[in-house]
């Protein structure tokens, strides 16, 4: 939402130097760009995308009175782009418009200070966006270490009560349930079994992911990111050489992969 609201604050300010230039031809085009160009990025386009309509804005606010006056949003959306290109590509339009002398002393000194804000409310949002990335990874790394120490006091618990019947009499593999053996035989054909290397919270995803639940879905199920449910997925997939979630599915269910 926050994407949204920074680009409507600089659209509504690229608008205001058309108050004293109400004959400004084609403005409306210029501002539908602005907002085409603004939408890319939240609408999740490739990167290509992005990237060539940025290039294809700044030409036409260098190029097209319409688009001039909309610059500072082509400022704001190349500074959201990890990449330096990009960041610093409406640096040379602004210098190619004031050497132009496409507008008044006025409007260039408007448009100096427009691209100006925009590139403080572009970094203001980048940094927000890291400092939740940082927090999310941090809260999913707590989440992580207590599952782990859930569950090795689980095998603890489980260790302490076999030798304890051990030591009542008898072996402990007589007093272990009788499906634990049928389990382990069927572990190198697939189902559950299969997964026993596993930590708590792989095996947790993996048993979502064989009900068919997207990564939104578990992600909002185990309350991790998505992020980390794919990482969790691709570690999985790699210790048990699979190809794609299907297979790790088929592998969990017991079916024969085929």
């Amino acid at each position: 939402m926050e994407d949204f609201t920074d680009a409507a604050i600089v659209l509504a300010l690229c608008c205001v130097p058309l108050l004293w230039l109400p004959s400004e031809p084609f403005a409306v085009a210029g501002a539908l760009s602005a907002v085409a160009l603004a939408c890319l990025r939240p609408a999740g386009a490739p990167r290509w995308l992005r990237w060539g309509a940025l290039a294809a804005f700044l030409a036409a606010a260098v190029a097209w009175p319409a688009c001039t006056l909309f610059l500072p949003m082509g400022a704001y959306v190349g500074l959201r782009e990890r990449s330096w290109m990009p960041r610093l590509a409406w640096a040379p339009a602004l210098a190619a418009v004031l050497a132009r002398g496409l507008l008044g002393p006025a409007s260039a000194v408007a448009l100096c200070v427009l691209c100006a804000v925009a590139a403080a409310l572009a970094v203001r949002e980048t940094r927000a966006l890291a400092e939740r990335a940082a927090l999310r990874s941090m809260r999913d790394g707590l989440r992580e270490a207590m599952m782990q120490q859930a569950d090795d006091a689980t095998r603890q618990a489980a260790t302490s009560s076999t030798i304890g019947a051990g030591s009542a009499g008898g072996s402990p593999s007589e007093h272990a349930p009788s499906g634990s053996s049928t389990a382990a035989a069927c572990a190198p054909h697939g189902g559950p079994a299969a997964f026993d290397g596993l930590t708590q919270r792989e095996l947790a995803i993996v048993q979502l992911v064989a009900r068919g639940l997207d990564n939104k879905e578990i992600a909002a199920s185990l309350y991790l990111s998505e992020g980390t449910v794919r990482n969790h997925i691709s570690a999985v997939l790699q210790k048990h050489e699979l190809k794609n979630r299907t297979q790790l599915a088929v592998l969990y269910l017991g079916a024969p992969l085929g």
